[in-house]
């Protein structure tokens, strides 16, 4: 059983998928924690490896072949989608199947703090 979530880096129509396989829970404040550093913003290329190192950081999956994923597709996923747009300098919780953006604010609010959006009822 999995804790299954993906961030998305956007660059215009290009887009790299980062993918955990147990730390879901988590992600926002990793992907918050990477944003953070106020490094890279406008470089999809920086971006992504900023954002995945932050995401396997104290791992020991780094030695395995499973727990981390880098795709031009989405992997199995749990949560909504965690967009982070270079072009807008934007983040973005997008539904998995990307017909509705649950939540947005700009790289400079999510950086200081981030959960998952709660689900409306």
């Amino acid at each position: 059983m999995g804790d299954r979530a993906n961030v998305v880096i956007k660059n215009g129509d290009e887009e790299v998928f980062l993918y955990t396989h147990s730390e879901g829970h988590d992600l926002p404040s990793v992907v918050s924690g990477a944003l953070a550093l106020k490094q890279r913003w406008d470089d999809p290329q920086y971006l992504a490896r900023i954002v995945f190192t932050h995401m396997t950081q104290g791992s020991n999956s780094l030695k395995d072949t499973t727990g981390f994923g880098i795709s031009a597709t989405m992997g199995d996923n749990s949560y909504p989608l965690i967009v982070l747009d270079t072009v807008k300098r934007e983040l973005r919780f997008e539904e998995e199947d990307r017909s509705r953006v649950l939540k947005q604010m700009p790289f400079e609010m999510a950086a200081k703090k981030l959960a998952w959006p709660k689900e409306e009822k």
